[in-house]
């Protein structure tokens, strides 16, 4: 990830945090099933480097190309049971026009590939309304029932943006309020590693790049 030859590309900062995070988690032994700590960590951090995100609800439909098996995580209207989702959620990066799901390995067809969390652009997006789409589009917004299509070794992965009400019930619920403040802290030690990161491996024009 640190290697020299990647210091100027576009996804080098996005792909640094959750793989920082994903670390951490790994090291602490935290659920994998975790995607609201996450992305809410994320958040957090990104704000700290002048980044703009946003949390969005999603289902998320995995098809096995080879054996054509087909998996569906998430929902459309996620729910709480006490402190526990029954939903998946991603974040979005509107202005860079990325997109993280920092906890996709809580899934085992996933998992098995070994490549940490999905990182990459808004690529692939349709919606109902193909002139709406572009227009939003053009601003890095994704309306509720976007699509974002990624390619993972042998799997295909669909993410399906929720309507915003899904995303509301998410973050209103009192286990994610009640967890704002640790939540910032905990985005802004991972943004003050990331930077650590960068300058103990990169040269003062490299820096300027990323």
């Amino acid at each position: 990830m640190l290697a020299p030859e990647v210091a100027g590309h576009e996804l080098t900062l996005t792909r640094l945090l959750p793989i920082l995070l994903d670390a951490a988690a790994a090291n602490a032994a935290l659920p994998a099933a975790r995607c609201v700590d996450a992305t809410q960590t994320l958040r957090y951090a990104f704000a700290e480097l002048g980044i703009a995100s946003e949390l969005r609800a999603v289902e998320m439909n995995v098809r096995d190309a080879p054996t054509e098996a087909t998996f569906v995580h998430g929902t459309r209207q996620p729910s709480w049971e006490g402190n526990v989702l029954d939903g998946h959620c991603i974040l979005l990066l509107p202005g860079r026009w990325h997109f993280i799901d920092a906890t996709v390995e809580q899934y085992g067809e996933v998992a098995r590939l070994r490549r940490g969390p999905v990182v990459g652009r808004q690529a692939g997006m349709v919606t109902a309304d193909d002139a709406l789409a572009a227009e939003l589009a053009s601003q890095g917004i994704l309306p509720g029932g976007s699509q974002i299509l990624v390619k993972r070794g042998d799997l295909e992965i669909a993410y399906t943006l929720s309507p915003d009400s899904a995303t509301e019930a998410i973050l209103a619920a009192p286990c994610v309020a009640d967890t704002q403040g640790r939540h910032r802290a905990a985005g802004v030690n991972l943004a003050s590693w990331a930077l650590w990161a960068i300058l103990s491996s990169y040269a003062t024009e490299q820096i300027g790049q990323i």
